[in-house]
């Protein structure tokens, strides 16, 4: 069985303050380093008809902060690729959010 836990969690800036560079490092980091480990990941799953990912957010993923609007969308990015996931998969693969 395969199982993968990713926490990806890292650089809240403020938005006023951030040049477009960081912005897409926060992207890179938070969010594609997700959905790279996803794409790995998936093709053996499928192959084996088993296996979990755990993809650990932040609560930032569920509440928006002030002064972290980047960070807080990124992290509702991950709850929403879940749950695109869970339809592109089947019940069976049904992430856990």
């Amino acid at each position: 069985m395969r199982f993968e836990i990713r926490n990806l969690n890292g650089l809240i800036r403020i938005v006023r303050r951030e040049q477009i560079d960081e912005w897409n490092m926060m992207i890179d980091m938070n969010s594609r380093g997700i959905l790279y480990g996803i794409a790995a990941d998936l093709p053996a799953m499928r192959e084996h008809k088993s296996g979990h990912i755990i993809n650990l957010s932040s609560i930032a993923g569920h509440n928006v902060y002030p002064d972290s609007t980047v960070y807080c969308a990124i992290r509702h990015a991950v709850k929403a690729d879940e749950y695109e996931i869970y339809g592109g998969v089947g019940e069976k693969n049904r992430p856990m959010i």
